[in-house]
């Protein structure tokens, strides 16, 4: 019966926290290239999104909120309003190249861009989508 009691208890604390699920930016450039981070809240509650930024062993994180339907785009390493932040921010990052950790507690879908410096010799785009 006490075993009972503990697991009841385990699983109500359980239900009362935020599920959270992560995605991963292997690696961005973000100084001889222009990158872009955008994502959308696609539930019906408001999101909570932590952004985390390494560069070998050093790291830089952030948070921001979204609400339903609400989106967020911005440049990984930001050096001034104006230079590309589209809506909104979630923090620069101290490294213009490096990796990015992003965390959210609901269902966001977005993309991860980068383009080259004259927009015409290489670029690619990949969707990033965050279901808890």
């Amino acid at each position: 019966m006490k075993k009972l009691a503990i697991f009841a208890c385990v699983m109500v604390v359980g239900a009362g926290a935020a599920v959270a699920a992560t995605v991963n930016i292997p690696f961005f450039s973000d100084s001889a290239f222009q990158s872009f981070v955008g994502l959308q809240n696609v539930s019906t509650s408001d999101v909570t999104l932590t952004v985390t930024y390494f560069q070998g062993a050093s790291s830089s994180a952030s948070t921001a909120v979204l609400a339903p339907g609400a989106s967020l785009s911005w440049r990984p390493f930001d050096t001034g309003a104006g230079n590309g932040e589209i809506q909104g921010g979630v923090g620069d990052s101290p490294f213009s190249f490096g990796s990015i950790t992003i965390q959210s507690t609901g269902a966001v879908v977005g993309r991860y861009v980068q383009l080259s410096a004259d927009g015409t010799t290489s670029s690619f785009a990949h969707n990033v989508e965050i279901t808890p």
